[in-house]
């Protein structure tokens, strides 16, 4: 499924776009290493930097280079899988999708007040369900991710 939008991410579209996908978690904890291995299964595309904060959003800070969006991905407490925006990260509470959302909320603060672009450019929030999962459903996270990044790299040229 990932080579399919392969061939459409890597179109004239994309060219002159940057995403940022960071991950959030410990790779060493199996329940929590679901965003780190999500974002690393990910194909090596020229549009896209991929980093991990580990379980520190506030390193988002320090890793923003100006690209034209951010998608951040965590794990959550839910059995659900939930996108947000920059928006919806603001009205949720961090209890019930992540620890993580207060830290991403200061990290955002903190990046407008030093880059006031950042408030402008596209934010995208993903929290996959964490626990045990087969390979299968990585598959599926990793395929879900990249549809997030290929609709998120046609919003930019709109």
């Amino acid at each position: 499924m990932i080579r399919a939008y392969h061939a459409v991410c890597t179109s004239a579209m994309c060219a002159n776009k940057r995403v940022l996908v960071a991950s959030m978690g410990n790779p060493l904890i199996d329940y929590d290493s679901i965003a780190y291995r999500v974002v690393e299964s990910l194909p090596d595309l020229s549009f896209i930097r991929k980093v991990h904060l580990f379980a520190d959003p506030l390193s988002l800070v320090a890793v923003y280079r100006d690209e034209d969006g951010i998608i951040l991905v965590d794990v959550c407490d839910s059995d659900k899988i939930h996108v947000m925006d920059a928006e919806e990260i603001y009205r949720v509470e961090s209890k019930g999708i992540s620890s993580h959302v207060i830290g991403i909320r200061s990290a955002m603060e903190i990046l407008n007040l030093m880059n006031h672009r950042i408030s402008h450019i596209q934010k995208i929030f993903v929290f996959f369900p964490s626990g045990k999962h087969n390979s299968e459903k990585m598959k599926f996270f990793s395929s879900m991710l990249m549809d997030i990044i290929r609709d998120f790299s046609a919003r930019c040229i709109e």
